[in-house]
């Protein structure tokens, strides 16, 4: 791949920062699972004790220490679950190829996708909104997905010809699908129609939409 982008996000000045944030995030979400065990650790300990035949004359106390830690790993819990729904797209495309850096939450926070748009099988959006694509591809020595575990070691992948990845909506991760990729790859059943347009405006409004969010940011 070279250095000719036609498209590039984060851009360059702003790639320490995107690195940065995506570091904090994930230690921010291993801290909470560790909360979890704690929390619900606790809880089971007390039920246990609540159990206990000779602790019978304070077993009001252990069930609502109980429940007050039970309820505390629902509340973190549901923290996870909202770190989990947060994904970034890192881009790097030319005319022929790209490499998509995809992070998130979970057992493998890091997949990178190289691939030459010739060897695309299909693509396409599955959902109304265009935040969720599916890639199928052709493997090859230029087109490839690797993926990476929490502590930073490659993974195997049961089906590695293919990808799915979540965008957040009105940015520039998807931007690119419904904007720039449709010149070098077909997008199956996609297309620029006025209720899209009439939605999320032409390029350069969605674009210009997208800058000035930053600016007031």
């Amino acid at each position: 791949m070279n250095d000719e982008y036609i498209y590039q996000y984060p851009a360059p000045e702003y790639m320490e920062n995107f690195k940065e944030m995506v570091a904090q995030r994930t230690t921010n979400t291993n801290g909470a699972r560790k909360k979890v065990i704690v929390c619900f650790g606790i809880s089971m300990a007390f039920l246990v004790l609540y159990c206990l035949p000779f602790l019978n004359f304070i077993d009001t106390y252990l069930l609502l220490v109980a429940v007050i830690f039970l309820c505390a790993t629902v509340i973190l819990l549901k923290g996870i679950t909202k770190k989990i729904g947060t994904h970034n797209l890192m881009i790097q495309a030319t005319e022929s190829d790209m490499v998509l850096t995809y992070y998130s939450v979970g057992a493998t926070p890091k997949k990178v996708l190289t691939l030459r748009y010739e060897d695309i099988i299909e693509c396409q959006f599955f959902d109304k909104s265009y935040t969720k694509i599916q890639i199928t591809f052709k493997k090859n020595k230029h087109s490839y997905l690797k993926s990476y575990s929490q502590t930073g070691g490659e993974v195997s992948h049961l089906v590695d010809t293919m990808v799915s990845f979540e965008l957040n909506p009105y940015s520039y991760e998807q931007g690119f699908f419904m904007y720039i990729a449709p010149d070098y790859f077909n997008i199956k059943k996609y297309a620029l129609t006025d209720k899209i347009l009439k939605k999320y405006g032409n390029i350069n409004e969605y674009f210009t939409r997208l800058a000035e969010s930053e600016e007031v940011e």
